[in-house]
């Protein structure tokens, strides 16, 4: 019996829960009281537009919920199921002054970003500034190396040529000794043929000379 019964509770709120109306206050500020009558306890005063959630309804007096959770009763000719122009007035108002703050917000972000953009742009131009003579520094470096590379292949050609011409000096050299010993030779053969020539034609003459007598 008793698991019908929560059965028939839960059943209950599901459908109150589905159904559930949603009111609105009228152009006027009304009060939520504890019973129906003017001469009951005011639980709130509601201003025009407040939203509530109609738990009974009657012609005169309608039971209601606040979004606070507060229930009491209010006179149902304060109330209508279109949401008023003053409320929708109120709401469009606090968008305008959230999307106010929130641009006022982006406005300060906006301006403190300018000028860390300022900062960083100096530190931009200093880095720019740096590479650029590291740059340079490079460019001078290489031509200087160039030039190292350079000079260092003028060095080994002029050596290779040094060694050449120091080469052809020594084989010149060698030819010109050859020579003055040939010479030399030649000078010493032409002699000893004089000489020998001379005591050939000493001895010639001698005979000549003895022949003579003897006639």
């Amino acid at each position: 019996m008793k698991i019908f019964f929560m059965i028939g509770i839960c059943l209950f709120s599901f459908y109150t829960a589905v159904h559930a109306e949603i009111m609105y206050i009228r152009e006027v500020e009304i009060s939520l009281r504890t019973e129906p009558g003017n001469d009951r306890k005011v639980i709130e005063m509601l201003n025009a537009g407040q939203s509530l959630e109609v738990l009974q309804s009657g012609d005169t007096w309608t039971n209601a919920r606040l979004p606070n959770g507060k229930e009491g009763w209010i006179l149902s000719r304060y109330l209508t199921s279109k949401k008023p122009a003053s409320a929708s007035s109120d709401t469009l108002k606090k968008e305008n002054e959230s999307l106010s703050a929130q641009i006022a917000s982006l406005t300060e972000e906006n301006r403190r970003l300018k000028e860390g953009g300022t900062g960083a742009a100096s530190q931009s131009e200093g880095s720019i500034k740096t590479c650029d003579d590291l740059s340079k520094s490079y460019k001078k470096l290489k031509d200087e190396c160039a030039d190292c590379l350079r000079m260092k292949s003028d060095y080994e050609t002029s050596s290779a040529q040094i060694a050449e011409e120091k080469k052809k000096t020594e084989d010149m050299r060698k030819r010109l000794a050859d020579i003055e010993k040939s010479e030399k030779n030649i000078w010493f053969m032409t002699g000893g043929g004089v000489f020998l020539a001379g005591i050939i034609v000493g001895s010639l003459l001698k005979g000549q000379r003895k022949r003579s007598s003897l006639y």
